[in-house]
C-alpha cells in the first residue's frame, strides 16, 4: 500500500527533465533511466505537469546505479543549465543580486517539488540562510537533499561568476564515508544528523550582482510563477495542503486561525471543509496539530532562538502548555531535542591527503 506521502508529494517534469540531463552528460542512457524510475518516455516532451516524489526519488537511486557515483545527486547541479527548472531558473538568473535570488528560491521553490519538503530563507546578523525542512520519512534520502543544497551554492557562484564559499552546510542524512566530494564542493565545515538541510552564506555574498539582472522581467515571471501556483493549489495539491498552508500564513502573523477563518480564505464553506478533510482521513485540529509540530521543528533549527521564542513562533503563548504539546509530538521536550539533533563536531574540509 502507497504511503500518504507518496500518494502527496509531487515533483515537476521540469525538475525530471534537468535530472536526466545531468545523467546524460554522464552518459547514462535517457530511456534506461526513465524507465527504471518508473517514469513515462514521454515526460521529456512535457512543458508542464508532475510526477509521483517516489518516482523523482526512484529517478536519484538508478542515476547513481547507473553511473557508480555514490555522490551524483551532490554533482548532478554543476551539469545543469539553472533554465531548464522553466520558471523558477528564470526568475533566478533575472534576479538583482544573490539575496534577492534566495528570496525568490523561498517565495516560488514550489513550483518544482510539493509535499517533497519546504524551502525557507532566514536573514540572519551573521549569514543568509537558506534550506529545506523535510519530512522526517525524508530524512536519510542523501541524493535529494546534497542535490537541493548544492544547487543552492552553485547558483550563487555561477550566477555571480564568484567563487562563493559557505560558512557551513548541515544535511539531515547521517554522515556518508567518504567525504572528498563534500570538502572539494563546500571548502567549509560539514555538519549531518542536523535538523534541516541548510547552506549558510557569508553576508557580504548577498550584494553580489547578477549581470542579467532585470527588475520588469522578474515581476512578470513573478506573476507567471504565481499563477502556476494558483493552479497547483486548486487541482494538483491535496485540501489538507491548502489547509494547513492557511494554517501556518495564520502562525506567521501571530494567530492560530480558526476552522471559520480558513474556510472563508479556502472559498468554501465550514462543512465542506470538514467533510474534504475527512475524506483523507484528518481534522481540521489535526491540520492545527501537524503545522504547529513542523513549525517548532523548524524553529528549533536555529540555535539563537529561545524556547519561548520558538513557543510563540509555533503560536504558543506559555512554555509550559508548549513543553507537553512538543513531548507528546515527539517523546522529548524542546530541550531534549535540540540537544539530540545538534550538530556534531563537524567535518572540517581539509584536502585529502590521497
Amino acid at each position: 500500500m502507497r504511503t500518504v506521502w507518496k500518494e502527496r508529494a509531487a515533483g515537476s517534469v521540469r525538475l525530471v527533465q534537468a535530472l536526466v540531463a545531468a545523467a546524460e552528460v554522464d552518459g547514462v542512457d535517457r530511456d534506461v533511466l526513465l524507465d527504471r524510475a518508473g517514469i513515462p518516455r514521454d515526460v521529456m516532451q512535457s512543458s508542464k505537469g508532475w510526477v509521483d516524489y517516489e518516482q523523482v526519488l526512484a529517478l536519484f537511486a538508478a542515476a547513481v546505479e547507473e553511473t557508480g557515483n555514490q555522490d551524483w545527486g551532490l554533482l548532478a547541479p554543476a551539469k545543469i543549465d539553472p533554465r531548464a527548472f522553466g520558471v523558477i531558473g528564470y526568475v533566478v538568473q533575472h534576479s538583482e543580486n544573490v539575496l534577492a535570488a534566495l528570496k525568490q528560491v523561498t517565495s516560488v521553490g514550489r513550483v518544482l517539488v510539493v509535499e517533497g519538503g519546504d524551502v525557507f530563507f532566514r536573514d540572519d546578523p551573521e549569514a543568509l540562510v537558506v534550506g529545506y525542512v523535510y519530512p522526517p520519512y525524508m530524512r536519510e534520502f542523501k541524493q535529494s537533499q546534497e542535490f537541493a543544497v548544492s544547487l543552492i551554492v552553485l547558483l550563487a557562484r555561477v550566477m555571480t561568476a564568484t567563487d562563493v564559499v559557505p560558512l557551513s552546510v548541515h544535511f539531515p542524512h547521517s554522515e556518508p564515508p567518504d567525504l572528498r566530494a563534500h570538502r572539494a564542493m563546500f571548502r567549509c565545515p560539514l555538519h549531518f544528523n542536523a535538523p534541516v538541510a541548510e547552506v549558510w552564506l557569508p553576508r557580504s555574498a548577498g550584494e553580489l550582482p547578477f549581470p542579467d539582472a532585470d527588475p520588469n522581467l522578474v515581476e512578470i515571471l513573478r506573476t507567471h510563477s504565481n499563477r502556476m501556483l494558483e493552479e497547483l493549489t486548486t487541482r494538483d495539491v491535496p485540501f489538507s495542503d491548502r489547509v494547513r498552508r492557511a494554517v501556518a500564513a495564520g502562525i506567521r502573523e501571530g494567530t492560530i486561525p480558526g476552522i471559520d477563518d480558513v474556510a472563508t480564505t479556502l472559498g468554501v464553506s465550514r462543512r465542506t471543509l470538514q467533510r474534504r478533510l475527512g475524506t483523507q482521513k484528518l481534522t481540521f485540529a489535526e491540520v492545527i496539530d501537524q503545522t504547529r509540530r513542523e513549525k517548532a521543528v523548524a524553529e528549533l533549527a536555529n540555535p539563537k532562538l529561545t524556547l519561548i521564542e520558538v513557543a510563540l513562533r509555533a503560536g504558543y503563548s506559555d512554555a509550559s502548555t508548549f513543553h507537553r504539546a512538543f513531548k507528546r509530538w515527539t517523546g522529548q521536550t524542546p530541550a531534549e531535542y535540540r540537544a539530540a539533533v545538534a550538530p556534531a563536531p563537524s567535518a572540517e574540509a581539509e584536502p585529502d591527503d590521497g
